[in-house]
């Protein structure tokens, strides 16, 4: 598709899909919206990115909830983005966690959520307080990729900021104040 019809097409979908959310798919919409973006100047590798970044801070790290996902356990995994990796953090009932962290069924019934946390300090050390306006920001960018590429390969995908933040961090496992989660896609 070209961009416009991708723009026009983006649309936000609690629908559920039958069918499980295809590895491929996951990869792709992590790899090109938050992957590595290859650079000919080796002094640069892994500095660039699909999205702006603040200072080329990249504060963004993100997580997948698994739920209904072809060749991955239920479960919470880390998206590594210098390896295109998924590392598996937690084999669990995702579902069961989902519903008591956004409180709505649909999103429990979803196949993967895709959660955006920022390591606020990546950007506050350099920025000050405007640190966290810009990880917001950069979180914004990585969100519309993830939606422009959805609709791309006609995936559902709804943008979802109201969860239950201790639940979230408690299932991430990540700290209190360093690593805040901020933003999620919801796969139906």
């Amino acid at each position: 598709m070209d961009l416009l019809h991708v723009v026009q097409a983006r649309h936000s979908s609690r629908e559920p899909t039958p069918d499980p959310l295809r590895l491929r798919e996951l990869a792709f919409l992590l790899g090109w919206s938050l992957g590595l973006r290859p650079t000919e100047e080796p002094a640069r590798e892994g500095s660039r990115r699909y999205f702006p970044s603040a200072g080329a801070r990249f504060p963004l790290e993100c997580y997948v909830l698994a739920l209904r996902c072809e060749s991955l356990m239920p479960g919470v995994y880390h998206y590594e983005s210098k390896r295109h990796a998924l590392s598996c953090l937690a084999e669990c009932d995702s579902s069961a966690r989902a519903r008591a962290i956004y409180g709505h069924e649909w999103i429990a019934e979803s196949r993967a959520i895709v959660v955006f946390t920022a390591m606020m300090n990546r950007t506050t050390m350099k920025y000050g307080d405007r640190g966290y306006r810009f990880s917001l920001l950069e979180a914004g960018h990585a969100m519309q990729n993830i939606c422009l590429l959805a609709a791309a390969l006609n995936v559902r995908v709804t943008p979802v900021g109201g969860f239950a933040d201790q639940q979230m961090t408690r299932l991430l496992d990540v700290a209190d104040l360093d690593e805040l989660p901020i933003y999620s896609a919801v796969l139906p």
